[in-house]
């Protein structure tokens, strides 16, 4: 029996669930665990796109689809990925 590690996208998907529960970890202890509507995600005048705290990686739980999503970058345009990449949201 040969045991082969899991294809790039399942480790990558790990990878960002790890991330993402370290994260939140993190954020609960300190009482700033962001969570946004769909709504707010894709309006890129929202405070969850232009307030500062978003950059690279930044997680944020979307209560409309019961899913986190990562900011793509620190931009207010930029993209909300999930974990395994795919773009969610885009907030124009």
């Amino acid at each position: 029996m040969s045991l082969s590690p899991p294809p790039a996208t399942e480790l990558s998907f790990g990878f960002r669930w790890m991330q993402w529960l370290y994260e939140v970890y993190k954020c609960s202890r300190n009482n700033e665990l962001r969570v946004a509507t769909t709504a707010q995600l894709t309006d890129a005048a929202d405070p969850v796109n232009v307030d500062g705290r978003k950059v690279a990686g930044y997680p944020v739980y979307n209560t409309t689809t019961s899913k986190p999503v990562w900011a793509d970058g620190a931009g207010a345009t930029d993209v909300w990925v999930e974990a395994d990449g795919t773009t969610e949201h885009t907030p124009s």
